[in-house]
């Protein structure tokens, strides 16, 4: 799986690679620290996170908002129920 995160412009690039084979909690809590230390890398404190099921350039991938409004991320590769 690939932890993608799209900046306002529409600029997508990867920044984690997560074992698929994990548990679901597991890749969910694996998610989370990558895209908290993303977060804080850039100065950003998240406010909430809201996370859906969602299309994004023809597949299905879970979307992480994390508050900006403008700047999602997008784990891919996941296999969603």
């Amino acid at each position: 799986m690939k932890l993608w995160f799209e900046n306002s412009l529409g600029k997508a690039r990867i920044i984690a690679k997560i074992d698929g084979r994990k548990r679901k909690k597991d890749v969910q809590d694996e998610t989370m620290k990558h895209i908290n230390s993303f977060c804080e890398q850039h100065n950003y404190k998240i406010p909430y996170v809201r996370m859906w099921v969602d299309e994004w350039h023809g597949k299905q991938v879970q979307v992480y908002d994390v508050g900006s409004h403008t700047e999602f991320f997008y784990l891919t590769g996941c296999q969603i129920k």
